[in-house]
């Protein structure tokens, strides 16, 4: 029966028998087999198969509430047996965008896994619509926003913030701007970025310069949209990328400034120009957040413990 179910949840997710046999890794007559003697046996269709894409019937839509109500028990079930082991056995699915998992996340990691190696830890990777819609569907145990529509939608916990910076080439830097406001890479490894005495830079100074942004729907772009606003000018903005790394290094590279996250800086960048831009929004505050209706599985409360134990800066672990 769970092969069963498991096949035609695949159909209903992939849009079609072919992709879903490859997800499988079954032939699609195998599965068109298996769509056959499920359907005979409850004596309806569960798909319309009259275009392209497959689409489900009203009895489709019925059995796929029956396997996600399913698969919720079977999860929380294993969540109340893991805490009932002591956190001994048990699995954890973390959901995070490219950014939280290689620059946020890597040391917490692997401090869970060192504190609780039988659990087994998925990490699932994708934008930040994505995993909310994930983490509605009871998809995923934990993930991470900062955005506050988001944020008021599930039950959660401020977990880690960070601070964007407006990256620019050397070459690409203005005359005219407040002494000291130009950090260089250690100065932001240092926090000097953070402190009083660190001038903010009006953005209107930068207009005439080329600009990398994020594409539309990142929470970056839109912070950046509305600081770009509310100084009135329309940046020039040469290229819309993915990922925020990409946009730091092709920034090092002295392609154009970019808005980068203060974590992305690790180590030494000759050759470019750190700047905080006067406006609150350059904060971002990230909550940790969980399923809604569930309750909260004991060894995601840990991990977002453990997040923002590894996240704090260092003057606050000391």
């Amino acid at each position: 029966m769970k092969a069963e179910y498991e096949y035609i949840y695949a159909i209903y997710q992939y849009g079609s028998l072919s992709e879903a046999a490859r997800k499988l890794f079954l032939s699609q007559p195998a599965l068109s087999k298996a769509l056959k003697r499920t359907e005979d046996s409850i004596g309806m269709a569960l798909f319309d198969r009259s275009s392209r894409l497959v689409r489900l019937t009203e009895a489709g839509r019925a059995y796929i509430r029956a396997i996600e109500t399913m698969r919720k028990a079977e999860t929380t079930l294993e969540h109340h047996l893991s805490e009932l082991s002591g956190l001994r056995e048990g699995s954890l699915r973390i959901g995070g965008t490219h950014y939280v998992n290689a620059h946020v996340l890597p040391e917490a990691l692997t401090r869970f896994h060192s504190l609780y190696p039988g659990i087994r830890t998925e990490l699932i990777e994708d934008n930040s619509v994505k995993l909310g819609e994930m983490l509605a569907e009871g998809k995923l145990d934990i993930t991470f926003s900062c955005d506050p529509r988001r944020i008021a939608l599930f039950p959660g916990t401020p977990c880690f913030s960070d601070h964007i910076l407006l990256a620019v080439p050397e070459k690409l830097v203005p005359e005219n701007l407040p002494a000291g406001a130009c950090c260089s890479a250690e100065d932001i490894l240092a926090g000097r970025h953070l402190a009083d005495t660190c001038p903010a830079v009006d953005i209107t100074a930068f207009a005439k310069i080329d600009f990398i942004l994020l594409k539309e729907g990142n929470n970056l772009r839109a912070r950046a949209e509305e600081l770009f606003r509310s100084a009135g000018i329309t940046p020039r903005c040469i290229m819309s990328l993915d990922q925020l790394a990409t946009a730091y290094y092709l920034c090092a590279a002295g392609y154009a400034a970019a808005f980068i996250s203060d974590r992305l800086v690790k180590h030494s960048m000759p050759g470019v120009c750190f700047f905080r831009p006067d406006s609150p929004a350059m904060t971002r505050e990230f909550h940790a957040l969980f399923p809604s209706g569930e309750y909260i599985p004991q060894a995601a409360s840990v991990f977002a413990d453990i997040v923002l134990q590894t996240t704090k800066p260092d003057s606050e672990n000391a």
